[in-house]
């Protein structure tokens, strides 16, 4: 996959290649409302987004699952999660992100 943003390439490698070198969203449900300030401590937290009631979108700067930080977070404060899932980047988020200057 080439990626051109404004006349220069910004990107020449495979799909796999790409995907590799993005960070992990992880999307959490809590029983409860959780500060953004306590979730920013978990390791590796770049980004910390309450999309919606108790729910929050967990940026991290690694490809390693980080699924099993934010259930022992969950634990040791007495949350309960209702949801849990990892979120994939696309091909479209990863070009936007290339682009974006």
């Amino acid at each position: 996959v080439i990626i051109i943003n404004k006349g220069k390439i910004v990107a020449d490698k495979t799909l796999k290649d790409l995907k590799s070198n993005q960070e992990q969203t992880v999307v959490v449900e809590f029983d409860y409302r959780v500060e953004d300030a306590f979730l920013s401590k978990l390791p590796k937290v770049k980004k910390v987004v309450n999309s919606h009631d108790f729910v929050y979108e967990i940026t991290f700067d690694t490809q390693e699952d980080m699924r099993s930080h934010v259930f022992d977070f969950a634990h040791d404060n007495q949350l309960k999660i209702l949801q849990l899932n990892q979120k994939n980047a696309s091909l479209e988020s990863l070009f936007r992100e290339l682009t974006s200057s």
